[in-house]
């Protein structure tokens, strides 16, 4: 039994260490207990503190709103409620940037939950997905739509103005019928034309 247990907590922490998501666990104080590497990679600098708060490490360059709505799922979960609504938030640095460019923040979706009440010091689960790309696609697919509309606008103004052309040039090609060419008005309707 002694071995079977080692292996499961071998495979337990492969398992843990290759998640394709940022996966801590929280103390009862709402400090990082744990986590795994994925997590750490979305962490400013690569990895929080030593006995960070979740609260400052998840809020760093999340705006006021973002803030206080981590703050306030981490209460929630920190205190044994669970159904916290994922957060979307803002968070450290995009890594691999290209040299002397803008950094931009990435965006990440924040899901929390209680752990069940056990011996150990762990209170809450953190897990973290980097929706940054999800965002872009997002941001493009509105833009694209903001263009769509300019330019049905764009084709719209075009064809009622089409028609008042179309009226302008009916009447003066009637007007050219009457007025012959020696007539003095015939030039200014040409030019009308």
């Amino acid at each position: 039994l002694g071995e079977r247990s080692g292996s499961s907590e071998i495979r337990f922490s492969h398992f843990f260490q290759s998640a394709p998501f940022g996966i801590a666990t929280l103390d009862r104080a709402g400090r990082i207990a744990s986590a795994n590497t994925a997590f750490m990679r979305m962490m400013p600098e690569g990895r929080p503190p030593a006995g960070s708060l979740a609260a400052d490490v998840l809020g760093q360059n999340a705006d006021p709103d973002e803030r206080n709505r981590i703050i306030e799922g981490l209460s929630s979960v920190l205190s044994g409620r669970g159904n916290v609504a994922p957060i979307d938030f803002k968070g450290g640095e995009q890594p691999n940037q290209i040299a002397g460019s803008v950094k931009e923040l990435m965006h990440r979706r924040a899901y929390m939950s209680p752990l069940a009440s056990s011996a150990g010091e762990e209170a809450a689960a953190l897990y973290l997905i980097d929706t940054t790309e999800q965002k872009v696609l997002e941001a493009r697919v509105v833009q694209a739509q903001k263009m769509e509309a300019v330019g049905k606008l764009a084709g719209g103004i075009a064809h009622d103005f089409n028609n008042v052309l179309t009226a302008i040039i009916g009447n003066a090609d009637l007007l050219l019928k009457r007025n012959k060419a020696g007539d003095p008005a015939y030039k200014d309707l040409m030019n009308i034309r």
